[in-house]
């Protein structure tokens, strides 16, 4: 049986990662996903210490780190 740890994260600032999986991957999703969104869940991924984080968008962003979603 693999188990998993979701959680949600948010800093007193409002800044926040919609999923942290297992404290290892975070993964913020947005309908319409930018440069800045990326690098804002990579700061935060790295003040972490994770180190793996992708992006979910709907809107098709040819760059390292985004995940296109058909269905948002």
């Amino acid at each position: 049986i693999c188990r998993s740890s979701i959680n949600y994260y948010r800093k007193r600032t409002g800044a926040e990662i919609d999923f942290v999986v297992n404290e290892k991957l975070a993964i913020e999703v947005k309908q319409n996903a930018t440069e800045s969104d990326y690098k804002k869940l990579q700061r935060i991924g790295n003040q972490l210490n994770i180190s793996n984080y992708y992006v979910i968008t709907r809107n098709f962003v040819d760059k390292k780190g985004f995940i296109p979603a058909l269905e948002l």
